[in-house]
């Protein structure tokens, strides 16, 4: 979980539980804590089932560094069990499985250069002026991808560029000798995110490198699927086609295992102060949870 906390509108300390009538407020409450712990309350219960497969909980690390932490628990997942059958990500959707997300991959650009007073350019080497030729790249195909291919489950419907960040320079007078730019490619699916920063990756001048910081698949089930059946069997709602954020079901589909987001809660809460989950949406999760065992029980 990304748990910086730091904006004044909280009211109270975020990472400390407070109930205010039906909502559970703090950092992550929605954004995902509130499904895991809908899921660890539903264990015991769970235990006393009869299932006719097991149940596996799946807690990985740095989700919102750039789904950073699962493809570890990923590589491992043959030393640790049979191939799941599924799996479903708790992000918050209403309780409502989606079928799809975009892909995206993340890229930070390194300038280095010389330093020295400004009144003598011939002196020095200026690191952010290296690198406007990539940045100017990252904007062309910002605009570029607009009219590429399309895909009307997303918002916008094509995948998409933008620079994030772009930091250096010491003081105005003083030729900067370091700079860095951070941008990042979300692809609607069937597109590989990395393949979208191809061109600003080949337009690195000298003395600027491309270092990727994070990528993840975008996810992609059938409408037809048994799970995308099952999460509408144990939810109570039908699959919705596709949200235009990330998760890590797009890893786990591309090993192999069929994935769909289906949690508690909702994204326009996330990330935000006073993050909040309500005590019915976690009651909703628990229910969900348990109907996933009384029909493997079945």
């Amino acid at each position: 979980m990304w748990c910086l906390a730091g904006e004044p509108e909280w009211l109270d300390d975020p990472f400390v539980l407070r109930r205010d009538g039906g909502r559970l407020i703090g950092r992550g409450s929605c954004d995902m804590k509130g499904y895991v712990a809908a899921v660890l309350a539903a264990v015991p219960e769970l235990v006393g089932m009869e299932l006719s497969a097991p149940v596996h909980i799946a807690l990985s690390y740095d989700e919102e560094a750039g789904c950073r932490g699962v493809p570890h628990m990923i590589a491992a997942l043959p030393d640790l069990c049979a191939l799941p059958l599924g799996c479903i990500v708790g992000e918050p959707t209403g309780l409502v499985p989606v079928l799809a997300h975009k892909g995206k991959a993340a890229l930070r650009l390194v300038a280095e250069g010389r330093s020295g007073h400004s009144s003598r350019p011939d002196q020095g080497d200026n690191a952010i002026h290296a690198l406007l030729p990539a940045l100017s790249v990252a904007r062309t195909q910002a605009e570029a991808l607009r009219e590429g291919p399309q895909d009307d489950r997303f918002a916008p419907p094509y995948s998409s560029l933008q620079i994030g960040t772009v930091q250096g320079g010491q003081a105005l007078n003083i030729i900067p000798d370091h700079a860095e730019a951070n941008m990042e490619a979300r692809a609607i699916a069937g597109v590989d995110p990395k393949t979208l920063l191809a061109p600003v990756m080949a337009a690195l001048g000298p003395g600027v490198r491309g270092e990727w910081l994070s990528t993840y698949p975008a996810l992609s089930l059938e409408a037809d699927h048994p799970l995308a059946a099952l999460a509408a069997h144990i939810s109570g709602h039908e699959p919705l086609g596709a949200v235009s954020f990330g998760t890590e079901a797009g890893l786990f589909q591309q090993a192999g295992v069929a994935s769909v987001i289906c949690g508690p809660g909702d994204i326009a809460r996330a990330h935000r102060p006073e993050e909040y989950l309500t005590e019915d949406e976690l009651a909703g999760a628990i229910a969900m949870v348990l109907a996933l065992g009384r029909h493997l029980a079945s």
